[in-house]
């Protein structure tokens, strides 16, 4: 019994040795604080948007920030703006659901970049925590569309 306790442990550290800097690797960081500026930078980009303009992904704001996307990249604004849908009034928390569409939005029509089922699942998180349901079930029947499996997790 010691004896699996002591293998799985080192199984875990040597995992997490190849995966934590392989994952820096794929990203194209190799400074861990540099990969969380660029999601700050991207995030501080989004939300000095105007809300009232009308939201052109061929040119936005974020086009400036010179930015290779990434589903790292994507999943971190993604989960930054789901933090900060935590908040009780219900005007940010809309305000966030759009932001994180117009991101998603934005990355799915750069070149090179398709979306991952986890940035999917994301967006919908947060659709859902500020109730936004009808936005929620288009983006499973856009989901769909492109190709991804809808399984028990996606509910």
């Amino acid at each position: 019994m010691n004896f699996a306790l002591v293998f799985t442990t080192n199984v875990v550290r040597k995992a997490y040795r190849f995966l934590f800097p392989s994952r820096k690797f794929c990203n194209g960081n190799f400074n861990g604080d540099e990969a969380i500026s660029v999601g700050s930078r991207v995030l501080e980009a989004l939300l000095h948007q105007e809300e009232d303009s009308v939201f052109d992904a061929k040119s936005s704001p974020l086009d400036e920030l010179n930015v290779r996307v990434s589903s790292l990249l994507v999943r971190d604004v993604l989960v930054r703006i789901l933090r900060n849908l935590r908040c009780d009034d219900d005007n940010n928390k809309t305000r966030c659901a759009k932001l994180a569409y117009r991101f998603f939005v934005w990355s799915r029509e750069q070149e090179r970049f398709r979306h991952t089922v986890d940035s999917y699942h994301l967006l919908m998180k947060s659709f859902a925590e500020c109730g936004e349901y009808k936005a929620m079930w288009r983006l499973v029947d856009e989901r769909v569309q492109d190709g991804y499996p809808t399984t028990a997790r996606t509910f």
